[in-house]
């Protein structure tokens, strides 16, 4: 929960200081996870601002935009308590906050406040984000709030941007909208539909506001002469990027909502381009291009992306920029052209799969992270998450005195379908090579993802280069890279390398209770076994058994009492020698934890 101070003085309200900071984290009985409070912003004549860096949410309060001193309380809430109910290509593309009073009374701004929230959607032509405010907890249901912004980065705001309004550069992208009252609010993405038609017996041309070069053209009685269907147009870019050095492009869908089937008598012409990007030029020529044409097939509740080219009424046509097509039903359709020179059988099947493996999922924006673990420094950390959680896993390294190094991703990631492989080079190479290709870091909806890779020390290089890759290409495009400075300098990197050459000498001294915590996540059900061999008897393993509840905790105490018990006999050589023990067998926790 994070809490901001507005305006006068106000009865009964205690006052903070600016450095004044207090924490309460938990849930609630409805399932809200409350963020931590921050240090309340002080008023100036030139209007307030707060940034509740948790969970990068950003308030601009204009001069008097309330009329007393009042408490702003911001609560983050699990997505499957409250959220926005989502229709077909939708996706929140950022968390859940409330805004409230500290008294929880209803609070209306007295002028409109800026909200902005750090969101992970794509720049991808064809979609719209917009912020939506809850308005009846009873029935979940949400409005639009008008005139939200899509604020990519910093530059993009106006130089005369005031310095109090700043927001910080990891929140961005951010969807920025006025608001007028506290309430819950969201960022969803969407496809961005026209504005209705209406097909008539009068027949016509119509086309989407945003991209004129998309047209459908229903000719005269093609339809009964009483007959009126409304329908709108949403049209959507299709990344490329999985198709690079194939010579296949990919078209974007056009997608004809019409609430009821309409069945034409006369061929309805579409024409679709080959890309919604302007400045992006094919320079296709015709004569040698293969023109394929993609149609989305309903059956029951399910949907199948096929290839209907050989079944139009006439063959598709290009003309180096536009595909024209005639077909007699509406439905979505997507273009797609690949050199004559490939094989036309697997051009159909890369396009078919690629549209079907999304047709409910939108992609996104995604980060990397890498930093090398403070108390075991040969341990590469790599995590990876949706770009509206980066501020929160920033923080959350930030308490562990840890600055990783991160970048976004190159390439738009579809959550639940894509997932990265990790190469490592420069002044770092895998302790264990094949280690590699077990590591993959998924795309999450709601939480990052990690791993931990095992590394040894160059001699002649000064910088450790780690690079993602995709997994669904056989080409594996690149997806980030990033550069760390070797942990430890001087002589001391000297002792380091030493050590990485000899992996399997023995760690000195008592291990940390860092170490110990982490091995306890790692033995799972020997632990039992372990302390057997930690001279630990039946009565104190039950103790350990019946005091804890997670087999992690029950391992952490036992090694805790190990190392109390032991003193400065509970060495790391001791450890070692309990989990070689034929009957734990454990050496691979031996590398990891009691070696260097």
């Amino acid at each position: 929960m994070g809490v901001g101070y507005l305006g006068r003085s106000k009865k009964g309200v205690e006052e903070k200081s600016d450095d004044e900071t207090e924490t309460e984290t938990g849930d609630n009985a409805e399932g809200e996870k409350v963020i931590e409070v921050e240090p309340g912003a002080v008023p100036t004549s030139d209007g307030t601002s707060f940034s509740f860096n948790e969970w990068a949410v950003h308030l601009f309060f204009p001069p008097d935009a309330v009329s007393e001193r009042t408490s702003i309380v911001v609560h983050l809430w699990n997505y499957s308590v409250r959220s926005p109910p989502l229709q077909e290509h939708e996706a929140i593309t950022s968390n859940v906050i409330e805004l409230s009073s500290v008294n929880g009374e209803e609070l209306k701004f007295n002028t409109k406040v800026k909200l902005s929230l750090s969101h992970s959607a794509t720049g991808l032509l064809g979609y719209e984000i917009v912020i939506k405010k809850l308005i009846d907890k009873e029935t979940n249901t949400w409005e639009d709030v008008d005139g939200t912004r899509d604020i990519r980065c910093p530059q993009d705001f106006e130089d005369n941007h005031p310095p109090h309004m700043k927001i910080p550069d990891d929140f961005f992208p951010v969807a920025q909208a006025d608001i007028s009252e506290c309430s819950t609010y969201a960022v969803v993405c969407r496809l961005k539909a026209s504005s209705t038609n209406i097909i008539t017996s009068g027949g016509g041309s119509f086309s989407h506001p945003d991209f004129p070069g998309v047209e459908v053209t229903i000719p005269e009685n093609s339809v009964a002469p009483e007959a009126t269907f409304p329908f709108e147009l949403k049209v959507q870019e299709v990344p490329n990027t999985e198709f690079e050095e194939e010579d296949i492009i990919l078209g974007p869908v056009l997608r004809i909502k019409c609430k009821e089937a309409v069945q034409f008598s006369k061929p309805v012409t579409i024409q679709l381009p080959i890309s919604l990007q302007e400045q992006q030029d094919f320079n296709l020529n015709p004569t040698t291009c293969h023109v394929r044409v993609l149609f989305l097939k309903s059956h029951d509740k399910q949907k199948e992306w096929i290839d209907i080219t050989d079944d139009l009424v006439e063959p598709p046509t290009l003309d180096g920029k536009f595909v024209r097509f005639h077909v007699k039903r509406f439905s979505a359709y997507a273009p797609s052209v690949m050199s004559r020179n490939k094989n036309s059988r697997f051009h159909k099947q890369r396009t078919t799969n690629r549209l079907n493996s999304s047709i409910y999922k939108q992609p996104r924006l995604a980060v990397f992270f890498a930093y090398f673990r403070p108390d075991l420094l040969r341990i590469l950390c790599l995590k990876s998450c949706l770009a509206h959680l980066k501020v929160k896993v920033l923080k959350d390294l930030e308490k562990q005195c840890i600055t990783p190094v991160c970048s976004n991703s190159k390439r738009d990631m579809t959550p639940g379908l894509d997932e990265a492989s990790v190469s490592v080079s420069g002044g770092i190479y895998p302790y264990i090579r094949r280690e590699m290709g077990e590591i993959l870091l998924r795309i999450l909806e709601h939480h990052p993802d990690d791993a931990e890779l095992e590394v040894c020390f160059r001699n002649d290089k000064e910088v450790a280069r780690v690079e993602f890759y995709s997994t669904l290409n056989a080409r594996a495009p690149l997806l980030c890279r990033l550069h760390l400075k070797m942990p430890i300098q001087g002589t001391d990197r000297l002792n380091l390398r030493e050590r990485t050459r000899n992996p399997s000498a023995v760690k000195e001294g008592s291990p940390t209770d860092n170490d110990l915590e982490h091995l306890s996540t790692k033995i799972s059900n020997d632990w039992k076994t372990l302390g057997r061999r930690l001279s630990f008897n039946e009565a104190q393993l039950q103790e350990f058994d019946s005091g804890h509840k997670k087999v992690s905790e029950k391992a952490y105490a036992l090694l805790l009492a190990w190392k109390q018990k032991g003193g400065s006999n509970a060495t790391y050589s001791v450890l070692k020698q309990a989990l070689c023990d034929q009957r734990v067998n454990r050496r691979d926790l031996v590398q990891q934890f009691c070696c260097y």
